[in-house]
């Protein structure tokens, strides 16, 4: 069930929190991403990623759609989806909200495909319903699932929460009424015009989970966070990276500057990427590591499609 809903994530890439903060996390949180579709299509540095993103991603999953289930589902990726925010934490659990253009008619045949191919049941809480599915099977060509549960709601016609966890899908359906919770251990960084953003607690991860920050460069991190912006038509990129104590700080600062360094002159591979790194900013103090990068769009296509 948690591949499915991180492979929904990766699929929609799609107002859950219009401007994320780290107040709108719940605690407990060790990981996040966020994604703003509708920035992407109506911002100068973004209309380019989006372009990318309907050619390698948004048009092969419409056809996927209207191929597994015969045009059932009247859901046009590029068309109604305008956000998503992802988070979850070390133990798996995971809560995506959608929100976008969710018609009647697309909630009944969501139901309709949910009640045909596993168990579902209505459950209430604070005045609002949300449903639980359990035993989702779908064995097609190009989508598999094998679900033990999944709990989803429908808030309005403009989102749709789906969860692994129903005290999280509970407190999710509560943060549309009451925005200003307690604030998360979450690292959120912020930006004017935020295309994307994404944070992780690399304390939570642990040596023993199949996704383990724990090892080599890494292992002195507490935390990292990235937000993927629109600046004057630029993309600006800022990643920064939170150390165990100033020592180890200094040391990963070190550390990057040489990787950055060494690669910019090794005269191996892309030379537009070496040039990009050059102009990488790596700024450190007390608090962390910061990296910044300010490039053209389409520079950064150019070394992606490379």
């Amino acid at each position: 069930m948690r591949s499915l809903l991180i492979s929904a994530a990766l699929l929609l890439t799609g107002n859950a929190f219009a401007d994320l903060s780290n107040t709108q996390l719940p605690a407990g949180s060790a990981w996040y991403v966020h994604v703003a579709l509708d920035t992407m299509r109506d911002s100068e540095a973004g209309k380019p990623l989006y372009r990318w993103l309907q050619d390698e991603v948004l048009e092969e999953a419409n056809e996927s759609l209207e191929e597994e289930f015969d045009d059932a589902i009247d859901l046009d990726l590029d068309r109604d989806i305008e956000r998503i925010t992802a988070y979850g934490n070390a133990d798996g659990d995971v809560t995506a909200i959608i929100t976008g253009n969710i018609s009647t008619a697309t909630r009944d045949k969501l139901m309709s495909l949910a009640d045909e191919h596993g168990t579902l049941d209505s459950k209430r809480t604070a005045g609002k319903t949300y449903y639980h599915l359990q035993g989702m099977a779908i064995d097609e060509k190009d989508l598999q699932v094998e679900a033990d549960e999944l709990f989803f709601s429908f808030d309005g016609s403009k989102r749709l929460i789906l969860g692994t966890h129903e005290k999280n899908l509970q407190a999710a359906m509560r943060q549309s009424a009451r925005r200003g919770n307690a604030p998360s251990a979450m690292l959120v960084l912020s930006a004017d015009r935020e295309l994307v953003q994404g944070g992780v607690n690399t304390d939570e991860f642990g040596d023993n989970d199949s996704f383990s920050f724990n090892s080599g460069l890494l292992k002195q991190t507490r935390e990292l966070a990235f937000v993927l912006a629109d600046s004057n038509g630029d993309i600006d990129l800022q990643l920064s990276i939170t150390a165990d104590d100033p020592e180890a700080t200094n040391s990963l600062a070190a550390v990057v500057r040489g990787l950055i360094g060494l690669q910019a002159l090794s005269g191996e591979g892309n030379p537009e990427l070496r040039k990009l790194l050059n102009s990488v900013q790596v700024n450190n103090d007390s608090r962390g590591l910061t990296l910044r990068l300010v490039t053209a769009p389409d520079t950064v296509l150019r070394i992606i499609e490379d």
